[in-house]
Protein backbone atom coordinates (compact mmCIF):
# COMPACT_ATOMS: atom_id res chain seq x y z
CA UNK A 1 0.00 0.00 0.00
CA UNK A 2 2.51 2.60 1.16
CA UNK A 3 4.52 1.43 -2.05
CA UNK A 4 1.86 1.63 -4.50
CA UNK A 5 0.19 4.97 -2.93
CA UNK A 6 2.55 6.74 -0.65
CA UNK A 7 4.95 6.47 -3.53
CA UNK A 8 3.43 8.29 -6.23
CA UNK A 9 2.45 11.13 -3.87
CA UNK A 10 6.09 11.76 -3.46
CA UNK A 11 6.66 11.66 -6.57
CA UNK A 12 4.83 14.06 -7.49
CA UNK A 13 6.09 16.44 -4.78
CA UNK A 14 9.53 15.41 -6.30
CA UNK A 15 8.84 17.59 -9.26
CA UNK A 16 6.52 20.04 -8.59
CA UNK A 17 6.21 22.87 -5.61
CA UNK A 18 1.96 23.25 -6.76
CA UNK A 19 2.17 19.28 -5.89
CA UNK A 20 3.45 19.52 -2.62
CA UNK A 21 0.93 22.81 -1.89
CA UNK A 22 -1.74 20.03 -2.41
CA UNK A 23 -0.13 17.75 -0.07
CA UNK A 24 -0.27 20.75 2.54
CA UNK A 25 -3.68 21.54 2.40
CA UNK A 26 -4.36 17.56 2.45
CA UNK A 27 -2.72 17.38 5.49
CA UNK A 28 -4.97 20.53 6.84
CA UNK A 29 -7.86 18.78 5.40
CA UNK A 30 -7.44 16.01 7.88
CA UNK A 31 -7.82 17.40 10.94
CA UNK A 32 -10.81 16.79 12.52
CA UNK A 33 -12.32 15.37 9.12
CA UNK A 34 -13.71 11.83 8.42
CA UNK A 35 -11.22 9.81 6.07
CA UNK A 36 -13.85 9.21 3.63
CA UNK A 37 -14.98 12.36 2.91
CA UNK A 38 -11.22 13.49 2.27
CA UNK A 39 -11.22 13.24 -1.45
CA UNK A 40 -15.10 15.31 -1.70
CA UNK A 41 -13.58 17.88 1.00
CA UNK A 42 -10.77 18.98 -1.04
CA UNK A 43 -12.56 19.10 -4.46
CA UNK A 44 -14.41 21.90 -2.60
CA UNK A 45 -11.37 23.38 -1.65
CA UNK A 46 -10.20 23.33 -4.58
CA UNK A 47 -13.69 24.92 -6.26
CA UNK A 48 -13.52 27.53 -3.63
CA UNK A 49 -10.50 28.47 -2.01
CA UNK A 50 -10.22 30.03 0.93
CA UNK A 51 -14.08 30.66 1.21
CA UNK A 52 -14.89 26.54 1.18
CA UNK A 53 -16.67 25.33 4.23
CA UNK A 54 -14.02 22.78 4.63
CA UNK A 55 -11.81 25.46 6.03
CA UNK A 56 -13.56 26.74 9.55
CA UNK A 57 -11.65 28.10 12.46
CA UNK A 58 -8.11 27.59 12.45
CA UNK A 59 -7.45 26.21 9.41
CA UNK A 60 -8.88 28.71 7.27
CA UNK A 61 -5.55 30.94 8.95
CA UNK A 62 -3.78 27.70 8.00
CA UNK A 63 -4.47 27.68 4.31
CA UNK A 64 -3.59 31.42 3.60
CA UNK A 65 -0.39 30.39 5.34
CA UNK A 66 0.39 27.41 3.19
CA UNK A 67 -0.25 29.79 -0.05
CA UNK A 68 2.18 32.05 1.31
CA UNK A 69 5.30 29.77 2.25
CA UNK A 70 4.89 25.95 0.27
CA UNK A 71 7.53 27.23 -1.92
CA UNK A 72 9.76 28.25 0.46
CA UNK A 73 9.10 25.04 2.68
CA UNK A 74 9.71 23.08 -0.91
CA UNK A 75 12.87 24.21 -1.70
CA UNK A 76 13.21 23.30 1.88
CA UNK A 77 12.71 19.90 1.83
CA UNK A 78 14.32 19.08 -1.50
CA UNK A 79 17.72 20.46 -1.12
CA UNK A 80 19.89 17.62 -1.70
CA UNK A 81 22.20 19.00 1.48
CA UNK A 82 19.29 19.40 4.03
CA UNK A 83 18.90 15.99 3.84
CA UNK A 84 22.26 15.11 4.74
CA UNK A 85 22.43 17.27 7.43
CA UNK A 86 22.03 15.92 11.11
CA UNK A 87 18.64 16.03 12.53
CA UNK A 88 17.30 17.18 9.17
CA UNK A 89 13.96 15.65 9.93
CA UNK A 90 13.43 17.37 13.07
CA UNK A 91 14.34 20.67 11.45
CA UNK A 92 11.53 19.89 8.94
CA UNK A 93 9.00 19.38 11.36
CA UNK A 94 10.13 22.15 13.60
CA UNK A 95 9.93 24.65 9.85
CA UNK A 96 5.94 23.55 9.28
CA UNK A 97 5.01 23.96 12.43
CA UNK A 98 6.07 27.27 12.73
CA UNK A 99 5.01 28.22 9.41
CA UNK A 100 1.41 26.73 9.14
CA UNK A 101 -1.21 27.55 11.56
CA UNK A 102 -3.17 24.48 13.00
CA UNK A 103 0.03 21.60 12.01
CA UNK A 104 1.17 20.34 15.13
CA UNK A 105 3.87 17.83 15.46
CA UNK A 106 2.09 14.64 14.38
CA UNK A 107 0.71 16.33 11.02
CA UNK A 108 4.14 17.93 10.14
CA UNK A 109 5.30 14.40 10.67
CA UNK A 110 2.27 13.60 8.29
CA UNK A 111 3.87 15.96 5.60
CA UNK A 112 7.14 14.57 5.10
CA UNK A 113 5.89 10.91 5.71
CA UNK A 114 3.46 11.91 2.19
CA UNK A 115 6.31 14.20 -0.08
CA UNK A 116 9.80 12.81 1.40
CA UNK A 117 8.99 9.51 2.86
CA UNK A 118 10.13 10.55 6.33
CA UNK A 119 9.17 10.06 9.82
CA UNK A 120 4.75 9.50 9.62
CA UNK A 121 1.52 10.87 11.49
CA UNK A 122 1.10 9.94 15.36
CA UNK A 123 -2.22 11.16 15.69
CA UNK A 124 -4.41 11.41 18.43
CA UNK A 125 -5.36 7.84 17.73
CA UNK A 126 -1.99 6.33 17.43
CA UNK A 127 -0.89 8.09 20.22
CA UNK A 128 -3.40 6.27 22.30
CA UNK A 129 -2.51 2.91 20.23
CA UNK A 130 0.91 3.03 21.08
CA UNK A 131 0.72 4.17 24.29
CA UNK A 132 2.68 7.56 23.75
CA UNK A 133 2.08 10.64 25.78
CA UNK A 134 1.36 13.61 23.58
CA UNK A 135 2.91 16.07 26.20
CA UNK A 136 6.61 14.68 25.13
CA UNK A 137 6.24 15.91 21.14
CA UNK A 138 3.71 18.73 21.01
CA UNK A 139 5.37 21.79 19.58
CA UNK A 140 2.88 24.55 20.32
CA UNK A 141 2.87 28.23 20.34
CA UNK A 142 3.74 28.63 23.57
CA UNK A 143 7.57 26.85 22.95
CA UNK A 144 9.67 29.88 21.90
CA UNK A 145 13.16 28.21 22.16
CA UNK A 146 14.45 26.59 19.08
CA UNK A 147 16.13 23.85 21.12
CA UNK A 148 13.47 22.71 22.77
CA UNK A 149 11.38 22.58 19.70
CA UNK A 150 14.22 20.74 17.83
CA UNK A 151 14.10 18.10 21.23
CA UNK A 152 10.50 17.60 21.36
CA UNK A 153 10.66 16.90 17.11
CA UNK A 154 13.75 14.72 17.81
CA UNK A 155 11.39 12.65 20.47
CA UNK A 156 8.96 12.38 18.10
CA UNK A 157 11.00 11.25 15.11
CA UNK A 158 12.70 8.70 17.41
CA UNK A 159 9.38 7.54 18.61
CA UNK A 160 8.40 6.86 15.11
CA UNK A 161 11.68 5.24 13.83
CA UNK A 162 11.07 2.89 17.33
CA UNK A 163 7.38 1.89 15.94
CA UNK A 164 8.92 0.94 12.55
CA UNK A 165 9.28 3.82 10.42
CA UNK A 166 7.38 5.93 7.70
CA UNK A 167 6.30 2.61 5.74
CA UNK A 168 5.24 0.44 8.80
CA UNK A 169 3.12 3.36 9.95
CA UNK A 170 1.11 4.21 6.92
CA UNK A 171 0.35 0.61 6.43
CA UNK A 172 -0.69 -0.08 9.64
CA UNK A 173 -2.45 2.63 10.15
CA UNK A 174 -4.73 2.02 6.84
CA UNK A 175 -5.09 -1.34 7.84
CA UNK A 176 -6.70 -0.07 11.45
CA UNK A 177 -8.63 2.55 10.05
CA UNK A 178 -10.28 0.08 7.06
CA UNK A 179 -10.73 -2.77 10.50
CA UNK A 180 -12.95 0.16 12.00
CA UNK A 181 -14.53 1.33 9.06
CA UNK A 182 -15.74 -1.89 7.20
CA UNK A 183 -18.92 -0.21 5.61
CA UNK A 184 -16.77 2.59 4.15
CA UNK A 185 -13.81 0.83 2.63
CA UNK A 186 -14.98 -2.63 1.83
CA UNK A 187 -11.95 -3.66 0.07
CA UNK A 188 -9.61 -3.06 2.99
CA UNK A 189 -6.71 -1.68 4.02
CA UNK A 190 -5.98 -0.75 0.41
CA UNK A 191 -8.79 1.44 0.11
CA UNK A 192 -7.75 3.79 2.69
CA UNK A 193 -4.32 4.12 0.81
CA UNK A 194 -6.12 4.93 -2.29
CA UNK A 195 -8.09 7.61 -0.91
CA UNK A 196 -4.68 9.40 0.05
CA UNK A 197 -3.72 9.33 -3.04
CA UNK A 198 -7.34 10.01 -4.81
CA UNK A 199 -7.91 12.96 -2.56
CA UNK A 200 -4.05 14.48 -3.18
CA UNK A 201 -4.50 14.51 -7.16
CA UNK A 202 -7.97 13.28 -8.34
CA UNK A 203 -6.86 13.60 -12.17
Amino acid sequence: MYQEHATAIQSDCFDSPEAFRDVLIFVLATIQEPIERLPDAMASIRNDGASARELWGMKRQGYADIQRCYRKLWTHLQCANIRKAPMWRERCIVDIVDSIHGIGTAKAGFVLQLTVGAVGCLDTHNLARFGLDKKSYSIGPAIKKMQTKVRKAHAYVTACDRLGGCEYLWDNWCEYVASLRPDAFPNGAHDVSALHACAVNPF
